[in-house]
């Protein structure tokens, strides 16, 4: 309530101002009662004043507040010398100056001086202003530095889980490397010495032409196992230096499948963009796919022709396994466990893989992003 009054205090300053002009130029009958309202008008207003000083020096506006209250002690000032010297009350001294020009002079002193006090309250607005951005400007300062600590603390936790799953990945590695190690290469090796014992025991050159066969696909499939035993038991994670030369591989095999009389295998792609292009990982992928796709096709599609396609385009790796057999029937492609192992090795490099049937025979198609 008392902001409110201290916001309308302007109309007193009029209202005094008319009193006094009136008490200068009115009929001196109203002169008595004119000063009155003057001397009230003019309490008003130092009041007031004073009551808007005491709440500004609460909220500790020094260099306001004193220019204010200089303000208020001229205009009392100059009142009080318009009382003198309008009621004579020292007679005897006659100064050239009326009363109107003391209050006049009174309203011109306050107007500079709460011009003073009005561009220290804009200063200090503005400064406080500053102040308030720079208190922001820390504060979110203070926020980012917390956010990055927290990042910092979510990133090592999330570096220690996978340290923990890496250690875990590891030590499972290491018991499927065993396993391999201590079943399948250690059958193979019995297999192999007793297919070579029975190479030199037969006498027929047919007989030794397919044990010699044996013995070579014995041999590539230990080499593919103890590469994979190589891969499970490096702890890094990371491929072996053993790279798959899938021309030879796929040179022997049409030489092979020939000779057995299976299918005739052709090919389209250029050995030394493969050998240039393909990273240790996609050339893993790419070999075991053309093994997946051929050993499929033998099994289930009674093809006599299949085509292997392998192409690079916009640092895509394109391989294309197409048979002239009879097709894929829809629950095989849903439900085949190879097919199964394809996509996911495919989707472990995020590639694409899709399979559909061909007029005729079937088709599949692998797309592996070479980065």
């Amino acid at each position: 309530m008392v902001i409110k009054f201290i916001r309308k205090i302007w109309i007193v300053f009029i209202l005094s101002t008319i009193c006094h002009i009136f008490n200068f130029l009115g009929p001196l009958k109203y002169q008595d009662i004119v000063w009155y309202f003057a001397l009230i008008f003019d309490s008003i207003t130092p009041l007031s004043i004073l009551i808007l000083t005491y709440l500004l020096f609460k909220e500790k506006r020094d260099a306001f507040n004193l220019n204010i209250i200089v303000a208020t002690l001229f205009l009392i000032l100059f009142n009080l010398l318009d009382v003198v010297f309008s009621y004579d009350i020292i007679g005897a001294f006659e100064i050239p100056i009326d009363s109107l020009s003391f209050v006049g002079m009174g309203y011109f002193t306050q107007a500079i001086f709460f011009s003073l006090a009005f561009s220290f309250k804009v200063k200090m607005e503005a400064k406080e202003n500053f102040l308030a951005k720079e208190k922001l400007t820390l504060q979110i300062l203070k926020l980012e530095t917390e956010r990055k600590k927290a990042a910092e603390v979510l990133l090592k936790h999330e570096f220690n889980l996978r340290e923990e799953r890496h250690k875990t990945i590891i030590a499972q590695r290491k018991i499927i490397a065993n396993e391999l190690q201590d079943s399948l290469t250690e059958s193979l090796m019995a297999v192999k010495y007793l297919v070579n014992d029975q190479h030199k025991k037969t006498h027929s050159a047919h007989e030794t032409e397919n044990l010699i066969e044996i013995e070579e696909e014995i041999d590539l499939i230990f080499n593919d196992a103890k590469n994979f035993n190589s891969f499970l038991t490096n702890q890094d994670l990371f491929y072996s230096n053993y790279v798959y030369d899938i021309d030879a591989y796929l040179n022997k095999t049409k030489l092979r499948f020939k000779s057995l009389n299976l299918i005739r295998i052709n090919t389209d792609y250029n050995p030394e963009l493969i050998e240039s292009l393909l990273p240790i990982n996609i050339s893993e992928c790419v070999y075991l796919c053309i093994k997946e796709c051929l050993t499929n096709i033998i099994k289930h599609a009674d093809a006599t022709d299949v085509l292997i396609s392998i192409l690079f385009e916009n640092s895509f790796c394109n391989l294309t396994v197409a048979d002239n057999g009879k097709g894929i029937a829809p629950n095989r492609i849903q439900e085949g466990v190879g097919l199964n192992n394809l996509k996911l090795r495919v989707k472990d490099l995020n590639g694409e893989f899709s399979i559909a049937n061909n007029s005729p025979g079937s088709l599949i198609c692998i797309k592996l992003p070479l980065n």
